[in-house]
Order: C-alpha cells, then structure tokens, then sequence
C-alpha cells in the first residue's frame, strides 16, 4: 500500500508538472506576442549581457538579424551595433554606467544616419534578485525632427496667453507651451511628455474625441468647444483650435492644438445675452448697416442695413436664406460666399472691400463696402457684417481724380523741377527734370533710387551725402542746399535742391524739388564782384588815408628838426653880427641841437629806405652765425646809461648763457634798439625795464618788457600796422613816423620768427619775439664775433635811435 500510494503520488506529481509547464508556455506565447506588438523595441539581456529575449522592433529598429543576435555572446552585440551611432564610444561607458546604477534609466541615442532612439533601462528582478538587464528602444526621429522644426517658433509660443501643445502621429505629447501647462496645473513639459493628449482630459467623452480626430484627419483642422479638466479634476471651458501638421509630401505627422481658456469670456457671454437686447438697440443707432448670420441665414439686421438694402422690416431678412438676397448683389454673390466662409470656418477677419449694391426698394445701384469679423452669437461662431454706403466717397475720388489731373498739368507749368519717391523709389517727374537733368525721356529716370538721378559734383558730394543719410534716416524736411550738378550731357551747372517726407496709408513719400540757379548764381557773382571791388576802394581810401596822415606826421617830424637847426644857425648868426667873435658855451649847445636834429632827421630817412627796400624786394639779409644771447645782452648794457639818464632802472636776465643761431647782426640790433628806445620813450622816472631771454630748445623768446603808460586795448591789433600810432595828433607827447614797429615786424619776420604785444593800458607793455634756433654754414668755421663792444658805428646807431628822446654830447 505504501508502495502503491507512493506510486500514485509520482504520477500525480508528474501530470502537475506537465499541466503547470503547458500553462508556463502559453503565458510566454502570450508574454512574447505582446511584447512583439509592443510600439518599443525589446531586448532582454543576463547579467553578462548575453541575450535572453528580443523582439521582433528590436531587430527592425537596430537593422540588424535574428541569426546575428543568436551567435553573440557577452559584449559583442553592443560593439557590434555601436558602429552605426554617432559617438560609440559615449554609447558604450553610457551602458556600463547605467547598468552599475541598476536603477531605471531614460536618455536618448543618436546614430550617424540622423536616426533618434529613445532608450530605456529597467533591472530584470526575480524573486528580488537581479537577473539581467531590459532594455526598451522607441524611435522618435520623427517626433524629434517635429520638435527641430518647432524650435524657432517656441520662444513666441511660449510667450502666448493661449495654452499650446504638439503631438506626433500617434497623438503623444511633444511639446506645450509655459500657458498650457499652467493651464493644466503641471510645472515643466516633462511631466507630459509622451503622454497621450486626450488623457490630459483636453476633450471630455470618447465620441467628442473620435468625431474631433475624424475632422482633423479628414479636413486637416478642428476648432470648437469643449469642457476639459485639469491635472486637478477641475473642470473649465475651453476653445480648442485643432490643425494637423503635414510634412514635404502632404502626409500627416502630427497635431498642433491651440488652447484657449473661455471660462471668464463664457460666463462674460452669458451675462452680455442677459443684456443682448441693449447691446441690439445700441447697434440700431449706429450709421453703418450692421448684420449678424451664420452660413445659412441672417440672425439679425439693424435699421441701417434695412435701409441701405432697401427692405422694410425686419421679418423680411431674419431667419431668410442667404441665397434669397443675392439680387441685391448680383456680380458678387459667390465673393461673399468665400468671405463668409473664411470668416466662419476658419476665424478670419475679412477686410473692407467694395460691391456694386442694388437697393431692393426702388432699385438704387450704390456703391458700397463691406468687411466682416467672427463672432459668438447665440453660443455659435457667426459672422457680423459692416455695410457702408460709399456712394458719396466714390463721387468725391472721380472729382480727386480730376483735381489729380488738373495736378499732373500744374505739375507740367511749374518752372522747378519735381520729383516724388515712394519707398525711396523715383515714381513720377515733370518735365522740368529732364530739362533740368538733360534726360531723353520719363522712362530713363523713373524707379531711380533717391538720390541717384543727381549726379552732383564730386566736390560737394560728401556734403550733400551727409544732408541725404540724415534726411532719410529721420528727418521729415531738408531746407533748400546750393550743390553743383553734372548733366548727362557732361555739362556742370549750379542747383538749389530741396526735400520733404511723409506718410501716406502707411507708406514714406518724398517730394523734391530742384531747380536751376545759373543765373542767380551769376547775378550773386556780380554782387560779390560789386562787394569786393567797394571793399578795395575802402581799403585804397584807408591806404591813402594812412599816407595822407603819414606824410602830414612826417612833415610834421622834417619840419621840427629843420626849424631847430634853422634857429641854431640864426641864432649863431646873431651871435657874430653882435659881437664878431664866437662864444664857446652858445657854438657848443647850438651845435649839439644841429647834430641831434639831423640824426633825427637821419633816423626817419633810415625807416623811409629801409621800408621801401622792404617793399621793393631789395633789402638784403646778411645772415651769420651768433650767440644771442651775448648780442641781446651788450645791447642791453648799451643803452643803460641812456635809461639811467631818465631814472629807469633797466635789468638784464636770461636763462642761458650761450645760444648758437643764424641772424642778421645789424637788423637784429636794429630791431632791439627800436623796442628799448620806445621802453625807455614811454617809461615815466622811476620806472623798471625787463629784458629777458628763455630758452624753449628749438627757439628762444625775447622779452621786452615796461613799466610805463601801455598801449589800449583797441590799438593792440593796428600796432604794428605801417604808418599807424597809437596818439595820431600832431600835439602828441612822443614823436615818431609810425613805421619803426611795422619795420621791427618785418625784420624779425625775415628770421623767420614773429613778435607779439601784451599790453595793459596804464600798467605797461611787453614786445615778444621769437626766433627758431638755426645755423647757416659759413667759409669761416669759427664762430662770428660773440662780442661787439660799443665800436663808433653801433654808438652814432644809438645816438640816431635815441634822437628824439636825449641831448647829444659831443664830446
């Protein structure tokens, strides 16, 4: 019994094996067909990554065979199929870093053909223990290059208050705008994405959603109504906008549906129908012709429209068919069919256009405009319609018309020449523009860019360019501008060129006009030619006014020293006839007046030679090589016993000792001499005179500089003018001809340097000169004199200077 009771346990046990081993294979036939009808590649691995299971998308998706996956062992499959990714090596670390992690994994692989796999990663756990690896592989190039394309455009979606999202073919979602997932209560795109859209509760029953996927399929677009409900269950009303997306070939890849959440503006409409009575009398008062209807019929009529058409009541229209009232507009019923089409299918807003309208009532052809919106009536997308009559409008522009050809012929009158652009384009020119610019006809110039047809000279054109880039830059008006033109005949005349822009139905014009100055121009020259010949016959007049006061001053300074010597010879003729004998002490001083008087008179016949010598080109310049700084000073300590006469202290001080430049020695002495005699001339007693030398290593500076009465701020400019004086009356303190300044000018310029004045009337002046440090090369190496002592010529030089200020010893 024992035996047999074991014996019927064995078999017990062995049809339980065989029945549980049927059951365990249809489970895997069951197991492995839904894997193989699965949208994701499959491939099951162990822990040593020899292959336990594929499917059949697995093979599809990689290209690769059954008998290939069949032979590898271990790492071989993934060499093996690495070769057709784009980075292998990324793809193979990327494995042995997922499979260490041994947690889910989802990333993306990219192959060198620009194919895209999304790839996902799960540990195979059994009995909890890990026993392989499974990995699932979804090919989203498709869904990828959809979201490529969508890239440039996402910044501006995303910045749209209505909610937006795109799906693939399989109505996965690809992406959603910020304004939908806040619409939808979720934070970042990737808690959506991939999930089907009518799970995210956009459209709220199976139908809805069957008859929305039929319209988009069939007509390439939805639009309507719908309840939907947020991640939150909260339910809201939303207009949906619904439009497949297409690739090259017309072939559907995709969805993209525009959200909008209508909750405020339904609840809105509901109050506005409340009210719809109000807003209907409201729109009875306005002038133009206002009709609502949907694609069949009028829902409503205002008073104004029943007027224009020519109806009398309201039960004439409302409710009618639509193709009852195309005799009203027999020539373009079937353009407001399309318009009314665009309007309410598609939302379009059409705008104004013009019909020819005939008036039901007395048959009346008006002119008319017509343009039309979408809008919610009556919970329905309809379209409102605005009738205008423009009857008075048209008659107004065949009178604009005639005014516009009555322009054209003033434009042809005028004598300048007009030019208009729009978009900076040459449209219209009369006929003053190709006179003006020598064309041959109108068509030659018209489409000319602005600012091409004249071609101005290449002297003025960066001056002209410059007006023309502001001008057009944003400038309304350019005042009129002198350029010259070159014609195209070559020819050069003068122009005046003025423009100004403006705008009109949202375009930029510019009117120019030009016109030919020649002979204004030549008039202008002659003016000028009046003005500068009356400008030299003032200046010949100031001239021989100068002259006539010049010599008037230097009779005056002849006649004074040839009255004194007269007088000193009469009076020793007196002596002689009275006592027959001459007295020692009278001859002495009646000498010293005669001597005196003739170096004055010397003096001024010097100045006279040297300033026409000057004039005609004849003086002569003996240039040598000398320390200045020993000339200017042994000059200085010339004339210091002169100064000391007076009670003026003269002082001596230079920065250098010695300074090595080419001068004239006599005409530098002449000049020095001249300055110290009217330092010392116009210095009261007790005064100080400064002469100073700085050194400035390229030149030096003279300073010349009193103490005593100055020189006005208005005779600073006429100084050293030839001929000029401060004090021109003959009853002056001072004598002088006026022309020894305006000879130290020219001397001082002939070494190539310049002399300034600064001067404060009552408080001084100061003379500056300042001479370039040059040489010359001279036959004799040695350097000239670099002292002269008070030889007889430099002494009767200072006496002559000093003629009109000192008694002459002479002795």
């Amino acid at each position: 019994m024992k035996l047999k009771r074991a014996s019927l346990s064995e078999s017990q046990r062995s049809n339980s094996k065989e029945k549980l081993l049927e059951e365990f294979s249809k489970e895997q036939e069951i197991l492995k067909a839904v894997l193989d009808s699965t949208a994701d590649g499959i491939l099951v691995t162990d822990n040593n990554e020899n292959v336990i299971y594929y499917n059949k998308l697995f093979l599809k998706i990689w290209d690769i065979s059954s008998s290939l996956v069949e032979r590898t062992v271990g790492k071989e499959l993934t060499n093996i199929v690495s070769d057709k990714l784009e980075s292998p090596d990324e793809f193979i670390a990327d494995l042995e870093k997922i499979a260490e992690k041994k947690e889910e994994n989802l990333d993306f692989i990219e192959f060198k053909d620009g194919k895209v796999l999304e790839r996902f990663f799960r540990p195979l756990i059994i009995k909890d223990e890990i026993c392989g690896r499974v990995w699932s592989f979804r090919d989203i190039t498709e869904a990828k290059k959809i979201r490529e394309e969508l890239e440039i455009k996402e910044q501006v979606i995303d910045n749209s208050l209505n909610g937006i999202i795109y799906t693939d073919i399989e109505g996965e979602v690809i992406y959603a705008n910020d304004s939908f997932l806040k619409m939808w209560g979720y934070d970042e795109l990737n808690q959506i994405f991939g999930q089907d859209i009518f799970e995210l509760g956009i459209l709220n029953n199976q139908e809805t959603i069957i008859e929305k996927l039929d319209s988009i399929y069939n007509k390439g677009y939805w639009m309507g109504e719908t309840t939907a409900w947020r991640r939150d269950g909260e339910e809201f009303e939303a207009l949906l906008f619904a439009n497949a997306i297409k690739d090259n070939l017309n072939n559907i890849i995709g969805c993209s549906v525009s959200v909008i959440d209508i909750s405020e503006m339904k609840n809105a409409q509901r109050e506005l129908k409340k009210s719809q009575e109000k807003y209907q009398k409201l729109i009875e008062l306005l002038p133009e012709g206002i009709s609502i209807s949907d694609k069949k019929k009028f829902l409503f009529v205002n008073k104004a429209w029943l007027n224009l058409s020519g109806f009398e009541n309201v039960k004439d229209v409302i409710g009618k068919d639509l193709s009852d009232f195309s005799s009203i507009f027999p020539k373009n019923h079937e353009i407001i069919k399309k318009r009314q089409k665009a309007v309410i299918e598609e939302g379009k807003v059409v705008p104004f256009l013009e019909h020819k309208m005939i008036r039901k009532s007395d048959n009346k052809v008006l002119n008319v405009e017509v343009a039309g919106i979408p809008i919610l009536y009556d919970n329905k997308i309809a379209m409102m319609s605005v009738l205008r009559d423009i009857s008075e409008r048209k008659k107004f522009e065949k009178e604009l018309k005639k005014s516009k050809e009555l322009y054209q012929l003033l434009m042809k009158l005028l004598p300048d020449a007009v030019l208009v652009y729009k978009k900076e384009k040459l449209i219209f020119v009369n006929e003053k523009v190709l006179e003006l610019t020598d064309y041959g006809n109108v068509e030659d110039v018209i489409g000319t860019k602005f600012g091409d047809l004249i071609n101005i000279h290449p002297d003025d054109q960066n001056f002209v360019q410059k007006k023309e880039k502001k001008f057009l830059a944003k400038e309304n008006g350019i005042g009129f501008i002198e350029y010259r033109y070159v014609r195209n005949d070559g020819s050069i005349i003068d122009i005046e060129v003025g423009a100004v822009s403006f705008r009109h139905d949202g375009e930029r014009y510019i009117i120019t006009l030009a016109r030919d100055i020649r002979e204004r121009k030549k008039t202008e020259r002659y003016k000028q030619t009046i003005i500068e010949k009356q400008m030299k016959l003032k200046k010949i007049e100031e001239h021989n006014k100068l002259k006539t006061n010049f010599f008037a001053n230097i009779s005056h300074e002849l006649k004074t020293p040839l009255n004194i010597i007269l007088c000193a010879l009469q009076l020793l003729d007196g002596v002689y006839d009275q006592q027959n004998l001459i007295d020692a002490d009278s001859t002495l001083k009646y000498r010293r007046m005669m001597k005196q008087n003739c170096y004055r008179l010397l003096r001024i016949l010097n100045n006279l030679i040297d300033i026409t010598k000057l004039d005609a080109e004849f003086l002569k310049m003996s240039f040598a090589n000398y320390n200045i700084i020993n000339v200017v000073e042994e000059m200085t300590l010339s004339v210091a016993q002169y100064a000391k006469t007076k009670d003026i202290d003269l002082i001596f001080d230079t920065e250098v000792e010695e300074k090595i430049i080419a001068c004239d020695l006599d005409k530098m002495e002449r000049v020095l001499l001249n300055l110290l005699s009217n330092a010392i001339k116009f210095t009261d007693a007790g005064g100080f005179i400064y002469v100073n030398i700085y050194d400035r290593v390229d030149h030096i500076l003279i300073s010349i500089k009193d103490t005593g009465i100055g020189i006005p701020e208005d005779k600073l400019d006429e100084i050293f003018m030839r001929f000029k004086q401060v004090d021109e009356s003959l009853s002056r303190n001072q004598e002088g001809s006026g022309i020894g300044l305006s000879l130290v000018k020219e001397l001082v310029e002939r070494h190539q340097g310049s002399i300034s004045v600064k001067s404060e009337y009552g408080r001084g002046a100061e003379f500056i000169i300042k001479l370039p440090v040059r040489l010359i090369k001279e036959h004799d190496s040695s350097l000239k004199k670099d002292s002269h002592s008070l030889k007889p010529s430099i002494v009767e030089r200072i006496n002559i200077e000093f003629s009109d200020i000192y008694s002459i010893d002479l002795n």
